[in-house]
């Protein structure tokens, strides 16, 4: 096309794109980004990422795990520890973490025990106290040497008296020194635990005196209380 054709042709259009331009720019600011509209760039709606179930879903899947742990095999076991292993490592909410320990406690694995050592350790009384109550359940060496060191050093009475508690539980005599300690404690109510705790594992019956008791963990051979006074005193 000749030059001056294209010149005459771009004038006869000119007037009709000045035109549109003028519409758009005395429009509201609102509408004249609606009429540019199609000519922006389209953003992209970000990807959702992973779904990440409600604290409540979470605590009643491991519920349900602790049902089904009975009747799992071995390698389900280790599998199912070391999943609950890694959640614990990142979990930043307390009542998770509680959950966690209390499951842990009816897996029988290496990785369970470690988990549970690590915990006596959490910085949440709550969680510590969980610890301790999964130990109970667990019994063993491991489990005095856990308990006893709570019992022992913990900084939270509520800690220390669930410590003595569950020192009762694992009847074992080797708790008997630590316990024995918790005694000479001035509060009232770890004096009375330990002594629970004694009775269940030395089917002794010294009665709520902690001196008998005392004396007994020194190796003395204190009078047992008759058992007319163990019936009044449950009553």
């Amino acid at each position: 096309m000749p030059a001056g054709d294209r010149s005459l042709r771009f004038c006869v259009r000119l007037p009709g794109l000045l035109v549109s331009l003028g519409l758009i720019l005395t429009l509201p600011a609102g509408c004249a980004s609606d009429a540019l509209r199609p000519f922006a760039k389209k953003e992209k709606k970000p990807e959702p990422g992973p779904q990440v179930a409600a604290p409540v879903e979470r605590m009643k899947a491991m519920d349900e795990l602790v049902k089904k742990a009975p009747k799992m095999s071995p390698a389900e076991h280790e599998k199912e520890s070391l999943a609950l292993a890694k959640a614990i490592q990142r979990e930043e909410d307390p009542l998770i973490r509680l959950q966690i320990v209390r499951t842990l406690a009816v897996f029988p694995t290496k990785v369970a025990g470690d988990v549970l050592t690590a915990a006596a350790k959490d910085t949440d009384s709550d969680v510590r106290i969980a610890c301790c109550h999964s130990w109970g359940t667990r019994k063993g060496p491991d489990a005095v040497k856990v308990l006893g060191g709570l019992l022992n050093s913990d900084t939270d009475l509520d800690v220390r008296i669930a410590a003595a508690r569950a020192l009762g539980e694992t009847r074992d005599t080797s708790a008997i020194e630590s316990l024995g300690q918790a005694l000479e404690d001035k509060d009232p109510a770890m004096q009375h635990r330990a002594i629970v705790s004694l009775e269940k594992i030395t089917g002794k019956h010294l009665g709520t005196d902690a001196e008998a008791w005392r004396a007994f963990v020194r190796g003395d051979n204190p009078p047992e209380e008759s058992l007319a006074s163990r019936v009044k005193r449950w009553f």
